[in-house]
């Protein structure tokens, strides 16, 4: 039996589903698919995560924009809203260069890294979230048809609070642009109070589908494999079976 808390922190990878042990978090379980397709379990301390995710450590680091790239960027942009002879737009300008662009340029290039040439992470992604999902409502593992009624969007997923940060810094940068001084006081009042109503709520789930694609019932079978994988290595855990030699034979299966 799983808990609803109990699975604390788990992400997706180019070929499946790692977990981070909530008893002892220097271990991860992941569960893959091989090049012959068939699913196989490893269970690792994190220091060896860049050794076993490569390709994801890849995309980590093709995300990465160095900030000194933007300062230039920034001022030229700013400098150039001055000659519109508007305090509003060079404000607009100043504000979004300083809070948005970068995060905001991150986005689109996750976006499109997932969409077109990442594709295996973010069906894994979804697949993950539905399966967490169903297994935090049922309170066990779920079987293949349960998994597929859950959503592929989850409040517990770490990129809310990048979704987050880019809904509240966005919506106020348009409100600086569209709004006179005389309503923009309220305007303010009424994005605040949405913004932490959609916080609390999490109304801003639908924006992973950034991150997410439709995944296949291969993707479904990994997923749930790797909550049965999860479950054993916590239990191995909590019962002392988990030995360092064990864990060095597994590291061994993907060589």
């Amino acid at each position: 039996m799983l808990k609803d808390n109990s699975i604390n922190t788990s992400r997706a990878v180019t070929d499946g589903i790692i977990h981070v042990s909530s008893i002892l978090p220097l271990v991860c379980s992941k569960t893959y698919r091989d090049e012959e397709g068939k699913i196989k379990n490893i269970v690792y301390p994190q220091i060896f995560d860049s050794i076993f995710n490569s390709e994801f450590n890849e995309l980590s680091a093709k995300l990465h924009i160095d900030m000194l790239v933007f300062v230039p960027i920034n001022i030229f942009l700013f400098f150039f809203s001055i000659f519109f002879n508007s305090t509003r737009i060079a404000f607009f300008m100043l504000y979004f260069c300083a809070f948005v662009s970068y995060k905001f340029v991150i986005f689109v290039k996750m976006f499109f890294y997932l969409k077109f040439r990442y594709k295996s992470i973010a069906r894994y992604h979804a697949a993950e979230h539905m399966a967490n999902n169903a297994c935090r409502a049922l309170g066990r593992i779920p079987t293949m048809e349960e998994v597929k009624h859950f959503s592929r969007f989850s409040k517990y997923c770490g990129s809310m609070s990048d979704i987050n940060y880019l809904v509240l810094t966005l919506s106020s940068s348009l409100l600086i642009l569209f709004f006179h001084e005389q309503s923009l006081l309220i305007a303010t009042l009424l994005l605040a109070l949405l913004y932490f109503i959609g916080i609390k709520y999490r109304l801003f789930r639908f924006l992973q589908v950034i991150y997410t694609n439709k995944p296949t019932d291969a993707d479904l079978e990994v997923a749930i494999e790797s909550l049965k994988n999860y479950q054993e290595m916590e239990n191995d855990i909590k019962n002392g079976t988990l030995k360092d030699f064990e864990l060095t034979l597994k590291l061994g299966d993907l060589n």
